[in-house]
């Protein structure tokens, strides 16, 4: 059991922010981690708004395009509650808030990434994403 939290610890620290590794309790890393989180959510929200706005005229690609998030956050829920599968209350510990919020904040940024694909178009690249058309 020893091993596998300093593995989990040792693949989960390099993600920590630095605001977390000033952080000196697992209370104040939890908050940290949630910042984290927040901030991440907040560039999605963003990003999201300028998609959306580009489809205004668009009401198909639209729809695909919520689909396509919906089916993200179902994917990104149910990713992290298979990383810490038991139900019972604190089995994971104090350090599972943190845990949790850095991996949902690690799945959120690379989504981010996702969607800023598709606000770029490079002209010449037949495969390049065609949002909104």
């Amino acid at each position: 059991m020893t091993r596998f939290l300093l593995a989990t610890l040792g693949v989960l620290l390099p993600l920590v922010s630095a605001s977390e590794t000033r952080a000196q309790s697992q209370l104040q890393m939890n908050r940290a981690a949630s910042k984290d989180l927040r901030d991440a959510e907040a560039e999605m929200t963003r990003v999201l708004a300028l998609l959306f706005k580009m489809a205004e005229s668009k009401p198909r690609a639209l729809a695909k395009l919520k689909q396509a998030q919906s089916a993200w956050q179902a994917f990104r829920d149910a990713h992290f509650k298979a990383y810490w599968p038991s139900d019972e209350p604190g089995a994971h510990g104090t350090r599972h808030p943190m845990c949790v919020a850095i991996e949902l904040t690690r799945l959120t940024r690379a989504r981010v990434a996702e969607l800023g694909e598709m606000l770029k178009r490079v002209e010449g690249d037949e495969c390049a994403c065609l949002w909104p058309d």
